[in-house]
């Protein structure tokens, strides 16, 4: 189980719900949902880029929760694959925005 909560100074705000997830090497995983449903939040979490709030983070039984941020990258570089969902203007317009290994 994985939580997230930003707080703006005043007052925290849950963004992410307590959610469990469990991927399989070489299965397609699709995330869905409405706008502000936590959808980029799970996935920075996923990919090591924000820490939950509240939670553990597994891969193959080992703790990557805490990682450094070099062996994350490392991580990320090697392990991890995101397709990101970009209209047709953006596909044209925008290649560099984002980042390649």
């Amino acid at each position: 189980m994985i939580a997230r909560d930003f707080s703006d100074g005043t007052r925290l705000r849950r963004v992410l719900f307590p959610t469990t997830v469990t991927l399989h090497p070489g299965e397609l995983t699709v995330l869905s949902g409405p706008s502000g449903s936590g959808k980029t939040t799970l996935l920075s979490i996923l990919g090591l880029v924000l820490r939950p709030t509240e939670g553990r983070l597994r891969l193959d039984d080992r703790d990557i929760t805490d990682l450094p941020e070099t062996a994350a990258a490392t991580l990320r570089l090697h392990s991890f694959g995101f397709v990101f969902h970009l209209t047709f203007a953006n596909r044209i317009f925008s290649p560099g925005q984002i980042g390649y290994p």
